[in-house]
């Protein structure tokens, strides 16, 4: 059987989307051949249930937790995470940073976050080919915006004018 890695199993449940107001008719209609490759990925992974009493801080009784017979137990957590995250409808928050250098995963507290972090969004936006000319094509505008005011003439209070008019 061919082994998923925890990315591609991220995805194929991105896939799913959002299924918490279909119907069950529509959700077997729609979403049942993906639902059954999820299955398949999934049955890579065994485990066995366990009781695991709290301590006194965290409140009196037990909580279920999942152990797997093989293979690596925080792998089995992160898959169990992102499955709950798909049944709670915030899988899609769930996203890998955008910056190409970078290889962490976030999850992204608003729909347009893409990075990881502020450090690697700079990193990203200083080393993006695309924003480099951006920022060449500003400064150049704003030098010759500059030096149109500061030359005080007639047509720096145009410029002005029409700049504020705006």
């Amino acid at each position: 059987m061919r082994q998923e890695s925890l990315p591609g199993i991220i995805l194929a449940l991105q896939e799913l989307g959002d299924c918490r107001s279909m119907s069950r008719n529509r959700l077997w209609r729609e979403q049942s051949p993906k639902i059954q490759a999820m299955d398949k990925i999934l049955r890579q992974f065994q485990a066995r249930p366990l009781l695991r009493l709290l301590s006194p801080p965290l409140g009196d009784g037990f909580r279920l937790e999942w152990q797997r017979i093989e293979g690596d137990d925080l792998e089995l957590q992160a898959v169990l995470r992102a499955v709950r995250l798909t049944q709670e409808g915030q899988i899609a928050s769930l996203k890998k940073c955008a910056n190409p250098d970078c290889k962490l995963w976030l999850f992204a507290r608003f729909g347009h976050q893409r990075f990881c972090s502020e450090s690697c969004k700079e990193n990203f936006h200083q080393s993006n080919e695309a924003d480099k000319k951006r920022r060449r094509e500003w400064a150049r505008e704003n030098y010759k915006t500059r030096k149109i005011l500061d030359s005080g003439s007639k047509v720096a209070a145009t410029f002005k004018r029409k700049k504020n008019a705006k």
